[in-house]
């Protein structure tokens, strides 16, 4: 399950819709515990819905914290960035150089659980 994770990922750093769609279909329904429309809230966050995001990461990330930030990348150039850390055991996971903070943030929340599935 991390690898499929870790396409998710690659699909979202990527901004590959079709990547993201695909590999979401391939994982299907990760565990009970999880939302039945975990996949359309995958959808909405990386197409801007900072509430898609958050009710995700609350679903699916209980304990950890979210810290959105903006940052320039030069030439007038506003980028997105998201750590996420968990609380309990301090671990952080970073996503950089988003173009929007949704997207951001849902980066931060796949690489947290390709960590959490290894």
């Amino acid at each position: 399950m991390g690898d499929a994770f870790t396409r998710l990922a690659d699909a979202v750093e990527a901004g590959n819709r079709h990547g993201l769609n695909r590999t979401m279909a391939e994982i299907g329904q990760p565990s009970d515990a999880w939302p039945w429309d975990w996949m359309s809230r995958m959808d909405a966050a990386f197409n801007g819905s900072l509430d898609a995001a958050k009710a995700l990461h609350e679903a699916v990330l209980t304990g950890w914290i979210a810290k959105p930030q903006i940052g320039g990348a030069g030439a007038g150039v506003t980028v997105w960035h998201c750590t996420i850390e968990d609380w309990d055991s301090g671990q952080e996971i970073s996503a950089d150089n988003m173009p929007d903070p949704a997207r951001a943030w849902l980066l931060a929340i796949i690489r947290a659980l390709a960590q959490v599935q290894e």
